[in-house]
């Protein structure tokens, strides 16, 4: 058995694929997407549709993306009627567009997603995790899969993961765009306690995925022109690498002033 674990796609549905069809899964494999399905490529709708039809043949796990949850949220003011506050998102045409054209079934697939997907041995004492964001250095366990069924502060507290890069010199979130050259990495610090990570969200433009101590890093910026990725594992364990390049770039980053290094926006 075999698991393939995706790097952010962000609409890329031509990459993905060319992905898919170089892993060539068979019957026994599954799929785990680290999450940001949507935005800033070319065909978001493209993609669910694309991974709902691998779900015919094969298991796929989603891992909700900071994408994914800020359309959650655009779909829960529109259901409360809320339509002003939806109208004040950032990119509220761009999510209306995409919302108009998901089917139920892909709504509910969305909806279905994981703040965290465990990998190999004990589900609670996994050899292999997959977060979207990454792992706060302060978390002495992992929150619940599902953050919506927690409580205000402890979901706000779960939904870091979905956006962490940085951290403080305690271990505490720092905001995108208050990172200095000075400001670690999370996967930098991150100690394994949790199993070794494959995350996205942070977008290396390098050629291949980015490698950490207990950690590595799957978004190689596919929608800046970049690469997608995806880590092989067979029997749970890491065996190599598959990837694709971009046909086109689809996107601009985000620049932050202050650091040395780019960062996608959210």
């Amino acid at each position: 058995m075999r698991t393939f674990v995706v790097g952010d796609v962000h609409g890329c549905v031509r990459e993905l694929g060319e992905l898919v069809r170089k892993l060539n899964p068979d019957g026994g494999d599954s799929f785990v997407f680290v999450g940001d399905l949507l935005d800033k490529g070319p065909d978001s709708v493209g993609v669910v549709r694309y991974v709902q039809d691998l779900r015919r043949s094969f298991s796929v796990t989603l891992v909700e993306g900071n994408h994914e949850e800020k359309h959650r949220r655009f779909r829960r003011h529109l259901d409360a009627g809320r339509d002003s506050v939806a109208a004040a998102m950032k990119t509220a045409d761009h999510m209306r567009q995409i919302t108009s054209q998901l089917e139920a079934e892909d709504v509910e697939f969305l909806e279905k997603s994981v703040l965290w997907c465990p990998l190999g041995g004990d589900p609670f004492e996994p050899d292999h995790v997959v977060v979207h964001g990454g792992i706060m250095p302060s978390w002495r366990e992992l929150p619940a899969v599902n953050p919506y069924l927690l409580p205000g502060k402890a979901r706000r507290e779960a939904l870091k993961a979905l956006r962490l890069r940085h951290v403080d010199s305690e271990g505490g979130f720092v905001m995108l765009g208050d990172e200095t050259s000075e400001t670690p990495f999370w996967a930098d610090v991150y100690d394994g306690r949790f199993g070794f990570c494959f995350f996205g969200h942070e977008a290396f433009m390098e050629k291949s995925p980015k490698l950490f101590p207990h950690a590595v890093g799957l978004d190689l910026g596919c929608a800046y022109g970049g690469k997608l990725c995806a880590a092989i594992l067979e029997d749970d364990r890491l065996i190599d690498y598959e990837m694709v390049d971009a046909y086109s770039i689809y996107a601009e980053r985000y620049k932050n002033p202050k650091a040395e290094t780019k960062l996608e926006d959210t």
